[in-house]
């Protein structure tokens, strides 16, 4: 499996950068160029850890955790646009910011004995760098509200992480850079996604939901689900050239 994603990985990247590429070659041929901004405001984080038993960074503790978990909460996404449109089809270019203001919680239990167990919570806070690129199609472009597909890749890479535990789910009082789970996460380090998407547009805006799935060698598989809105701060429609030819 590892020299799998050793052969993927490069070739993953070539493509991440075509389709980055892409959009700037074309910007002559295209029929139309958009540009605008994009707000996430909410996001779920299918999570799924290799083992049911998880070992504690910073003592000698083990402890249970259910392996599939999907912390939800607000995020803070913001991207600048840049959509290129032919007919049916665009390509986007996204680059931005994405946080956590409030941080995701996984939970874990740790056995006290006599069957009973204490349980523990890891508030998960970062903020990222997001750069992606896709390929998009209109499902039906000539209604009011156009329905479109996508798909693509992305490279996120995080510029702050923090873990804080605690055996309040609410947090109301925690012990704060108390890293047990970060080295199972790996958040803090920088990844490639792939990305799938579907959306409603109206002319100057679109309401979406965006799939990332991290790929590579990462033991734990982590993903996340985020709706946002963007709104379209330039629209305009490119000439098409023609050829003069005169009369003979």
């Amino acid at each position: 499996m590892r020299i799998f994603l050793n052969v993927l990985l490069p070739s993953i990247r070539q493509i991440l950068i075509i389709i980055l590429f892409l959009p700037c070659c074309s910007i002559i041929n295209a029929q139309r160029l958009n540009t605008g901004i994009t707000f996430d405001v909410y996001g779920f984080h299918p999570t799924k850890f290799p083992t049911d038993i998880i070992f504690s960074e910073t003592n000698y503790k083990a402890y249970y955790i259910k392996q599939y978990q999907a912390p939800r909460g607000l995020t803070e996404n913001i991207s600048a646009n840049l959509v290129v449109d032919y007919s049916r089809f665009f390509l986007s270019l996204k680059f931005g910011i994405a946080a956590l203001p409030n941080g995701i919680v996984y939970k874990y239990s740790y056995p006290v004995g006599g069957g009973e167990f204490t349980d523990y919570y890891s508030e998960i806070s970062y903020q990222m760098t997001d750069l992606s690129g896709s390929i998009g199609y209109y499902v039906n472009r000539q209604r009011l509200v156009k329905i479109y597909l996508e798909a693509g890749l992305g490279r996120s890479s995080a510029y702050f992480y923090s873990e804080s535990m605690s055996t309040d789910p609410k947090f109301s009082s925690q012990w704060t850079d108390r890293h047990e789970i970060t080295d199972y996460l790996q958040l803090d380090k920088s990844f490639t996604y792939i990305l799938t998407g579907i959306g409603f547009r109206m002319d100057i805006m679109a309401i979406s939901a965006r799939y990332k799935i991290r790929i590579g060698d990462f033991n734990t598989y982590y993903s996340s689900l985020s709706f946002g809105l963007t709104v379209y701060t330039k629209f305009s429609k490119l000439r098409k050239h023609y050829i003069y030819q005169p009369e003979e």
